[in-house]
């Protein structure tokens, strides 16, 4: 009888483990899909500024493919304060950007990710 209770508990702690070890691969492939996204809505912020810095009246939505697994949606808008909004997305990971700068200066007066593009 006491054969059957411990081999039971083995075997609950063996399945236990191996879950927990299914499960945290899944989390480390979320966490570095979302620093991709986040690094691929860096370079597309830096694409913003230098679409801007060429054409100073820019605005608009433009689209980037960055490799086959990651891509950007760039909007700029404003005029005295201008805006930028960032979609970057990698898989299934998204990364939300505004920035917001003084067009006259290029200094950046506000860098924050947001929820919803």
């Amino acid at each position: 009888m006491s054969a059957i209770i411990i081999s039971t508990v083995l075997l609950i702690v063996a399945a236990t483990g191996s879950l927990t070890g299914f499960f945290q691969r899944a989390n480390i492939l979320d966490a570095e899909l979302k620093d991709r996204s986040a690094a691929a809505a860096d370079a597309c912020a830096d694409h913003a500024f230098l679409l801007v810095a060429n054409t100073t009246a820019y605005t608009g939505l433009t689209l980037l493919s960055i490799n086959p697994l990651d891509s950007c949606r760039v909007q700029v808008s404003g005029s005295s304060q201008k805006s930028i909004r960032i979609q970057a997305t990698s898989s299934t990971a998204v990364t939300n950007l505004q920035i917001s700068y003084d067009p006259s200066t290029f200094s950046v007066t506000s860098w924050q990710e947001i929820p919803v593009f």
